[in-house]
């Protein structure tokens, strides 16, 4: 498994434990289907799933979008206070779904989840 993907899993399942305890937290139903959806494709990822893969990188470049047009209208309000949530909003959004891309993007990677979706490779 190369440890670019194993960072990635890393993200992913502490994505998952602060989802859980947000879940906690709001006693909501909703939030546990957000928990479960966010475990079966971390599940998938680690299965070798192309599908998931797409998936995957689709929201994260979405997110990409989303925070860096974000940032920019922060930027672009033309005060100086806004420029303290524009650097949060670019590091906690954009940073690591910018990652899942790359990361994502990397033929190494590719090749490992396709050897893996093959059952040629072992975790």
């Amino acid at each position: 498994m190369p440890k670019k993907f194993m960072v990635l899993l890393g993200w992913m399942i502490l994505g998952i434990v602060v989802s859980v305890v947000l879940a906690v937290q709001a006693e909501d139903a909703s939030s546990w289907v957000s928990v479960a959806i966010s475990g079966l494709l971390l599940l998938g990822l680690v299965a070798g799933s192309e599908g998931v893969r797409t998936w995957l990188m689709f929201g994260a470049g979405f997110s990409v979008l989303v925070g860096v047009l974000g940032a920019v209208l922060l930027l672009s309000s033309g005060r100086d206070e806004a420029i303290l949530p524009a650097i949060l909003v670019l590091a906690l959004r954009v940073a690591p779904s910018a990652y899942m891309l790359w990361c994502l993007s990397r033929m190494d990677v590719q090749d490992w989840m396709l050897r893996r979706s093959l059952k040629m490779d072992e975790l």
